[in-house]
């Protein structure tokens, strides 16, 4: 079976989009899968989230099974942290935890235990995996977070 890449990304585009927009209520003012260096990034652009598709790895551990693929992704979040009279007690933290919040909120919508996101039956499961590196942004006013997403392909 083909695993229909140009689908899976545009589904899993799609359940972050919407969800996340300002315009839709959600933290983010830009969102997007072509992505721009942070200097790029003007500040009525931010909070921004760019989705990139990174690698691949295929699966083929038992013979006369179809490959399993995984495909990996990186969510990158940028956001100002302008302390604004906040005080200097406040850090770039208070600016990113909120919205790594809302993109886990994103991938994660079910209540319940057990569910996982298939983006609608394409895939197995998409999940957060790994580490998220977090820049709070504290010498230089630019919070840049970057969590890693694993998809499994269907089995």
């Amino acid at each position: 079976m083909a695993l229909g890449r140009a689908a899976i990304w545009s589904a899993l585009f799609g359940l972050l989009s919407p969800s996340l927009l300002t315009s839709s209520g959600g933290p983010f003012v830009t969102v997007s899968r072509r992505a721009r260096n942070y200097a790029q990034v003007g500040p009525n652009e931010q909070p921004a989230l760019y989705l990139l598709q990174r690698r691949e790895t295929a699966d083929q551990t038992r013979r006369g099974v179809p490959t399993i693929w995984h495909l990996h992704a990186s969510i990158y979040i940028y956001a100002r942290n302008e302390l604004d009279g906040a005080g200097a007690g406040s850090g770039g933290s208070d600016v990113l935890n909120p919205l790594l919040d809302a993109v886990e909120n994103a991938l994660y919508p079910f209540p319940s235990p057990g569910q996982v996101v298939t983006l609608g039956g394409l895939v197995s499961r998409v999940f957060i995996d790994g580490e998220v590196e977090v820049d709070e942004g504290n010498v230089d006013n630019q919070a840049v977070a970057i969590i890693p997403v694993t998809i499994i392909g269907p089995q």
